[in-house]
C-alpha cells in the first residue's frame, strides 16, 4: 500500500519529514558492530529540531521502536532516550519496500516536503524509478557511513544550507 490513511497527519505538521534509516545512516558497522557514525549525535540533535522525524528502519517496522533498542541506539549516539522516544515510524513490516512506509497523502495530496536518508541498501532501481516518476527523486539522499565514514558529516553540511 502506498497511500497511507490519515494516520501521519497528527501532529507536528509544521516542519518538512524526515525519513531516517539506521544502519549504514547513523550506525556504522565498519567494525563488524553497530557504533554511531561521525557526526551522528550532531546530526540526530539537528534533525530534532528541524523535522519530524519518523523511522523508516527494520529497528521498528511496525512503528514504534522497542525499549531495548531505543535504549542502545541512545546510549550509542548519546542523546536523551526520551528524544527518541517520540520518533515513529508507519507499520510497514509486511512489505517489501520502504516505499510503503513513506506517508504518501502528506507529500503527494498535501504537498508536504520531505526527505529520505537511506544508504544504497534501502533503495534500489524500484524505489529510485518511482521516485523518479513521482518528481521526488531529490528527496533521496544516499548515506552510507560504513562506506564512507564522512558521508553522514556531508550531508548535514548540505542540509544545514538548505534548512
Amino acid at each position: 500500500m502506498l497511500f497511507h490513511s490519515g494516520e501521519g497527519l497528527r501532529g507536528d505538521t509544521g516542519r518538512p519529514v524526515l525519513y531516517l534509516d539506521i544502519d549504514d545512516t547513523l550506525l556504522t558497522w565498519a567494525a563488524g558492530y553497530p557504533a554511531a557514525a561521525r557526526g551522528a549525535r550532531e546530526f540526530v540533535v539537528w534533525a530534532l529540531e528541524c523535522f519530524q522525524i519518523r523511522w523508516l528502519s527494520t529497528w521498528c517496522p511496525t512503528g514504534e521502536m522497542p525499549d531495548s533498542l531505543l535504549h542502545d541506539l541512545a546510549r550509542m549516539l548519546d542523546v536523551d532516550p526520551a528524544r527518541l522516544r517520540s520518533i515513529r515510524s508507519f507499520d510497514w513490516d509486511a512489505t517489501e519496500s520502504k516505499l510503503n512506509g513513506i506517508a504518501w497523502l502528506e507529500h503527494v495530496v498535501l504537498n508536504r516536503p520531505f526527505l529520505w536518508v537511506e544508504d544504497e541498501y534501502g533503495v534500489g532501481d524500484a524505489e529510485r524509478q518511482f521516485l523518479a516518476s513521482h518528481g521526488f527523486l531529490s528527496a533521496y539522499r544516499h548515506c552510507n557511513v560504513t562506506k564512507d565514514a564522512d558521508s553522514l558529516i556531508r550531508l548535514h553540511h548540505t542540509l544545514l544550507r538548505s534548512f
